[in-house]
């Protein structure tokens, strides 16, 4: 339940592993200056950053003559000018928000502190250049309140896009992006009391910030290697600096607590807040300190399990003595989420389709149970042990965010509206229901080309006629135990294509976690190979089954998923008719040499692309560019950014000139860039009007391409 999921993902997949594997200093220069130059001194073969420019003149040409542009256009920027907040930080007297005012409006994205008594808000800071923010708030008129991003393409406007409060409240740290970079940060450290920005720290790496104490905090900053600080706040309200070797420490999320891994079975754990530190044995390994609850002398776990499902152990602490309880054991189902209220606790879980939520009390102890309708995802909810009944938030492809009740002795859903009381409904029909008619989502599965049985998430309009000729999109990433696209969301063009007569086809292909660790394991490393062959499979079973054909498919995917969508279309291409990667390492044979500052973290996911022969061998097989050959391809459109710090645009560039070089059909091989984007646009939720602008342009290909029209709007807005 991340409020910044795809920018989690991200650095997940980054610090899944922990062995660094020394790499040549020399490469990983030369790959900044790749992300600075668009000029790879790696290869031979690199296209020249005119060539990069005409591509994109040539592609922008294309997409603004596209049917639907300027209908897409005018949506996607009404859906977005609306104001939500991406990040809330709760303290007793305030909080404290990122708060995007719409990509529409124009208007910069804010951290505003409200102050529970009176109500009374303060903007801390903006998307606008930080030296101009750096003075005090007496210079009022010179740092307006409502600060508004006037050069769009400037580079260097930074987001807000991460906030952490100190342990004691009295700090808030702001990681700030530029450039749609999701790897190099510059953090901001501002003093709640007097509202003062007091210290900048500049290429502050993905690494967390991690508090120590109330005044002390580590973090990494960009580096070859990176290096590793500590940073305190002195009493007089200015930061000391001091390097560090290796510093290894984790907290928990409300930074309540610290702790490190001291021997094979043994771990650290101290107060951030008081004098007081305890080791003690735990295997599995820590996978997450929760919140702390009312109770700060209990420690809620998450730890990893034997067959890779987690566990929830306690830690009872009572005058310096410490007793260790075993809650929830491992099971066969994911724990995805806990939350630790003051009386009982909500454990998310799920496998495969199947999610549930249980309500348990502190103990362990079942006290309900809550099956989440399959059309939907489960969002927050709220037990309320006196009516035994729980708010819960659904989701659904078609409806975003809606309120339900469920009675917990009834086991019944509930509808509430103003007014009125509670009316027993079922979500399956009502969460897929709206004023352009009633949709579908429901679960197959088909055979990969192994054998194994994967599942498939379709939806469509109810009613539809497919006949071998429905126009589909299917999505696919399949990595780094992910889980993107197979549960149902809502996406609101994804919903726009669903209204128009689209089919939406979401493969729970292997190397996600859609079936705990083994399913992981089965697409990973060496098996990477049955990713591809599961998205593969998962056109064919469509063209099986009369839904489509092959010019009727358009598939994508972003960053991992952009692999996985190159390498299936050079693989089989006539299966396709339209193939958007995006942000993928589609040169994957030279990924080292390309990409030296984040390969050495992926070995767990790619095998060791460095050292292993192996694995180089497995690369070269899988390597979109490398497997390119003189045939007809279908249409293919390739978007990247060109401040691209996880995947090297060169990637995109050498796998757009090699297909050029290699088409004998008639189909457009497009290569769309973005100057000041970085990777995966959705991470960074706003960064100047790239967002507005990449959303736009993929689907106004779409459409065009399927010969989709948009239909008439609902008057309620949804943001993107």
């Amino acid at each position: 339940m991340s409020k910044f999921p795809f920018l989690n993902l991200s650095l997940r997949a980054l610090l899944t592993i922990t062995t660094f594997v020394s790499y040549n200093a020399q490469a990983q220069l030369q790959c900044v200056d790749v992300f600075q130059n668009d000029q790879s001194k790696n290869s031979t073969t690199s296209p020249s950053l005119e060539w990069v420019k005409q591509q994109r003149s040539k592609a922008v040409a294309y997409i603004r003559k596209t049917s639907q542009f300027k209908a897409i256009e005018n949506l996607v920027r009404e859906l977005n000018d609306v104001e939500r907040n991406i990040s809330v930080l709760d303290a007793d007297k305030f909080t404290v928000k990122i708060v995007d005012q719409g990509l529409g409006s124009r208007k910069a994205v804010q951290i505003v502190l409200e102050d529970k008594a009176s109500g009374k808000k303060e903007v801390l800071l903006s998307s606008i250049k930080l030296k101009e923010l750096f003075s005090s708030r007496k210079e009022k008129e010179e740092v307006p309140d409502q600060p508004v991003i006037s050069k769009y393409k400037n580079n260097n406007t930074v987001i807000p896009v991460e906030i952490q409060l100190s342990p004691t409240k009295k700090f808030l740290i702001v990681k700030m992006a530029a450039k749609g970079s999701i790897d190099v940060f510059t953090v901001v450290v501002i003093d709640i009391e007097t509202r003062k920005i007091i210290s900048e720290i500049e290429d502050v790496g993905t690494s967390k910030i991690v508090w120590r104490s109330p005044t002390e905090f580590f973090h990494e900053n960009r580096g070859v290697p990176p290096k590793s600080f500590y940073s305190k706040i002195t009493p007089d309200k200015k930061i000391e600096t001091i390097r560090v070797k290796n510093a290894n420490e984790s907290n928990s999320a409300d930074q309540q607590w610290i702790y490190k891994r001291i021997s094979s079975t043994k771990y650290r754990i101290g107060s951030t807040v008081k004098p007081f530190e305890i080791d003690f044995d735990l295997q599995p390994s820590i996978e997450q300190i929760l919140k702390t609850t009312k109770n700060p002398e209990t420690l809620w776990i998450l730890t990893k399990g034997k067959n890779g499902f987690k566990e929830l152990v306690k830690i009872e602490i009572d005058q310096n003595e410490f007793v260790l309880k075993r809650v929830i054991d491992e099971s066969n189902m994911v724990i995805d989420e806990v939350i630790v209220n003051s009386d009982h606790l909500v454990v998310h879980k799920y496998l495969g389709p199947t999610r549930t939520v249980e309500i348990a009390d502190h103990s362990g102890n079942l006290i309900s149970k809550i099956d989440a309708p399959s059309c939907c995802d489960v969002g927050p909810v709220e037990y309320n042990s006196q009516t035994r009944q729980a708010t819960v938030v659904l989701t659904s492809p078609v409806k975003k965010g809606i309120k339900w009740t469920y009675d917990l002795k009834s086991k019944t859903w509930l509808t509430v509206e103003k007014d009125a009381p509670p009316k027993k409904s079922n979500p399956e029909v009502a969460m897929m229901e709206t004023s352009h008619g009633q949709f579908v989502t429901e679960y197959k599965t088909y055979r990969s080309k192994d054998g194994s049985q994967i599942p498939i998430r379709v939806t469509y309009k109810k009613g539809q006629s497919f006949n071998s000729e429905a126009p589909v999109l299917m999505e696919g990433y399949g990595g780094f135990a992910s889980n993107n696209y197979f549960h149902p969301s809502f996406e609101p063009m994804t919903y726009e294509f669903l209204k128009a007569g689209g089919v939406h086809l979401a493969p729970a292909i292997r190397g996600s976690y859609y079936y705990g660790k083994t399913y992981h394991d089965q697409g990973r490393a060496e098996n990477k190979q049955n990713v591809i062959d599961d998205f593969i499979g998962a056109a064919e079973w469509a063209i099986q089954n009369k839904i489509t054909q092959p010019k009727r498919i358009v598939i994508t995917g972003d960053s991992h998923g952009g692999l996985v969508t190159g390498a299936a279309v050079i693989q089989r291409p006539d299966l396709f008719g339209l193939a958007i990667p995006k942000y993928g390492p589609l040169a994957f044979h030279d990924k080292p040499n390309l990409d030296p500052l984040t390969t050495p973290y992926q070995i767990s996911e790619y095998g060791d692309l460095i050292n292993d022969p192996k694995a180089q061998a497995l690369a070269r097989q899988i390597s979109p560019q490398l497997n390119i050959r003189a045939r007809e391809y279908p249409m293919i459109v390739v978007i990247t950014g060109r401040n691209d710090s996880r995947v090297n645009p060169e990637h995109s560039y050498q796998f757009v000139k090699t297909l050029q070089e290699n088409q004998k059909g008639d189909q457009r091989i497009d290569l769309y860039t973005n100057s000041n984007a970085g990777h995966w646009m959705g991470s960074l939720f706003r960064q100047d009007f790239i967002g507005l602008r990449t959303t736009t342009d993929f689907w106004s290909v779409v459409f065009d391409f399927l010969k989709l029209e948009l239909q008439p709007q609902n008057k309620t807005k949804t943001n993107l």
